[in-house]
């Protein structure tokens, strides 16, 4: 299976066959012998293509090699290797600079990778990092990035390291320095005990959480770098935020997402869907929406307690806010059915007091305005803050699959990213309607539904609609014109339950599951599991069983 090719072999060029069925050792061996008169050993010699340099390898010899490929015959990877370690202890700024540079391209070779390792260049090369700038620093960092694609190698780089990589992300503003370190730290974050991508599994978010709190600008840089002019450094940042989001621990989760919302981060994040993005920012765009999918899940989830400082904190305030005198009770007075307020939150969580707490602290004038006038109404007539608040929060949960703690949208949602404003205007349009109905409270149901209706109106089309244009879709059309919509939808939900594939469905099923039901059964009284087998002691044998089926079929 000879292939013609031309092969280069330092100033000497040959026209040759090679067959590309034999082992890589024999084909150089073969040309140092017969081509070129080569007496040093073949295994200290390579192959590559002219044009790219790439290495030629048993494994991908068939595939590089095709007619007339130019070649040419090199140091091997452990000449090569053996030649970039010593250099890489040179005092030479201009040395360091070209052996790092060169170092990027062949590290990527796992047969120069092993060569490097094994001459115990992976110091070298975290001492350059350690005290270089510049170029330099920016090619030992790249080249520290490539050999961490290895599966090998970089399972014990020390916090020292670590420490390091991190101040530099944050000090340097240099794109071709802070890309290749984000890099670095993503790769360090994913690598936990619980990775399923990497098979070294010594670092995750535990390991790196000191480093971090020795940098309190670690996260503000990253937020910025969102409003890079560098494209790669912007993907790079969010890229990492996901990976600290979906791998911190338990023992941080709580403080970690704080500082996040402290950050904005979610804005920031909003902001960036609505510019341009290519695909690879858009899969880390998709994936924080997803993530926060979860997050907001979890904290529904996060049962409210008063024996949690910040939970107790929280009620307190709304209670407080509201400015009303104790007396009579006072969490009815803020919209609860009971004097447990605890409990009627449960069944959205944390999630919903947060909500509740935020609408309160946006503006505690319409707060304490919407309490009071509720107060004022009778009994019948008034809509209750709490119960209101806690079912729009269910509302917003069901229309961003939030109950489900996964979410399958494969486009941008960035009014979910601003859950906490969109909740705040919801209840808003809740109250609206409530007075445009006159609705008393037996009609909680109906004003419910209608703010659904309106809901999922108003985000139609939520990856290009505004808060703003959310806002007055909830908050200006008039209620006539909501509920003529709501009546539509309804119209459109009999049509379809009228067509005849419909019908002939429902038909069949209920059919199936009538059959199903009847042999199910009538197998449970043959075998007498629903009633005890009693019959009269007098009667013969022959005749029992059929006085038991009769008790059974009456």
């Amino acid at each position: 299976m000879s292939t013609p090719v031309t092969v280069l072999y330092e100033k000497n060029q040959v026209s040759c066959s090679v067959d590309v069925s034999q082992p890589i050792n024999d084909i150089i061996k073969s040309l140092c012998i017969e081509q070129f008169n080569i007496s040093e050993p073949p295994n200290l010699l390579a192959l590559r293509l002219q044009d790219t340099d790439e290495l030629i390898t048993d494994e991908n010899i068939r595939r590089k090699i095709t007619e007339n490929e130019k070649l040419k015959l090199v140091s091997s990877p452990l000449i090569e290797a053996a030649d970039i370690c010593e250099k890489l202890n040179s005092t030479d700024d201009k040395t360091l600079k070209l052996t790092t540079f060169s170092l990027q391209k062949y590290i990527k070779e796992v047969e120069f990778a092993d060569e490097f390792l094994n001459k115990d260049g992976l110091t070298s090369l975290i001492e350059i990092i350690n005290n270089s700038s510049g170029n330099t620093l920016a090619y030992a960092l790249t080249s520290m990035q490539n050999l961490m694609e290895h599966d090998h190698g970089w399972d014990d780089l020390g916090s020292d390291f670590i420490n390091k990589v991190i101040k530099i992300l944050v000090d340097q503003t240099l794109v071709n320095i802070c890309r290749p370190a984000t890099a670095i730290i993503i790769k360090l974050v994913t690598a936990d005990k619980n990775s399923t991508t990497s098979p070294i599994r010594s670092y995750g978010f535990d390991v790196l959480h000191e480093a971090i709190l020795l940098q309190p600008n670690f996260l503000p840089t990253l937020v910025q770098r969102f409003a890079s002019a560098d494209y790669v450094l912007r993907s790079n940042s969010l890229c990492l935020i996901n990976a600290l989001m979906r791998h911190v621990t338990d023992q941080y989760w709580e403080s970690f997402m704080d500082m996040l919302d402290k950050l904005n981060v979610r804005k920031a994040v909003a902001l960036l869907m609505n510019g341009v993005h290519g695909e690879e920012l858009s899969k880390h765009l998709l994936e924080f929406q997803s993530l926060f999918v979860r997050q907001a899940y979890r904290w529904k989830r996060t049962q409210v307690s008063l024996h949690i400082p910040s939970h107790k904190i929280m009620l307190e305030e709304i209670w407080k806010t509201a400015n009303l005198p104790e007396e009579g009770g006072k969490w009815r007075k803020v919209g609860f059915a009971t004097e447990a307020p605890k409990w009627e939150i449960q069944r959205v969580g944390y999630l919903g007091l947060d909500n509740m707490h935020g609408f309160m602290k946006k503006n505690q004038d319409e707060y304490q305005k919407t309490i009071l006038e509720q107060i004022n109404r009778p009994a019948e007539r008034r809509c209750p803050f709490a119960k209101t608040s806690i079912e729009v929060t269910e509302l917003l949960c069901d229309h961003w699959d939030i109950s489900t703690g996964y979410t399958t949208s494969t486009s941008f949602q960035p009014l979910l990213l601003s859950f906490g404003k969109i909740h705040y205007i919801t209840v808003k349009a809740f109250f609206r309607l409530w007075n445009d109905m006159e609705a008393t409270v037996d009609d909680f149901p109906k004003v419910s539904a209608l703010v659904r209706s309106q809901l999922k109106y108003a985000l139609r089309d939520e990856a290009t609609t505004q808060l703003y244009e959310f806002e007055k879709d909830m908050l200006e059309v008039e209620y006539k014109i909501i509920r003529d919509r709501q009546l539509k939808e309804l119209e459109l939900g009999d049509d379809l339950l009228s067509k005849t594939p419909v019908r002939n469905l429902r038909g069949q099923l209920y059919t199936e599951s009538y059959e199903f039901v009847k042999q199910q059964r009538i197998k449970c009284l043959l075998l007498g599991d629903w009633f005890p087998l009693i019959t009269p002691a007098n009667l013969p044998t022959n005749q029992q069983n059929l006085v038991i089926l009769q008790r059974k079929f009456l």
